[in-house]
């Protein structure tokens, strides 16, 4: 399998478990509105978050929720870009350790 293949291959894996993902917090975020236990808003939004890409229906909402509450969008701006440092710094430590190899 060459690179560009193997590259979106990876790519089509994460969008389905970020589906899978989404869909399991908004089926427990929708449970959460009629049962006591359940925060049902906060898996509505984390929902919200990780399908807003797929849904144009979440786009919006996360888009007003960004408007309505604007901490809570640097807070998860702040939380991406942290992510997205560790991700690319495992990423080159493990780049680095396979040129090691070889």
């Amino acid at each position: 399998m060459n690179m560009t293949a193997r590259v979106l291959h990876r790519s089509m894996v994460l969008d389905l478990v970020r589906i899978a993902v989404g869909g399991f917090f908004f089926v427990l975020g929708i449970l959460g509105l009629f049962l006591p236990l359940l925060q049902g808003i906060l898996f509505l939004a984390i929902a919200a978050v990780l399908l807003s890409p797929y849904v144009p229906w979440f786009h919006r909402l996360k888009l007003y929720l960004y408007r309505r509450f604007p901490a809570v969008r640097h807070q998860v701006q702040r939380f991406k870009r942290n992510l997205h440092k560790r991700v690319s710094t495992r990423r080159s430590q493990r780049a680095g350790s396979a040129n090691r190899l070889c």
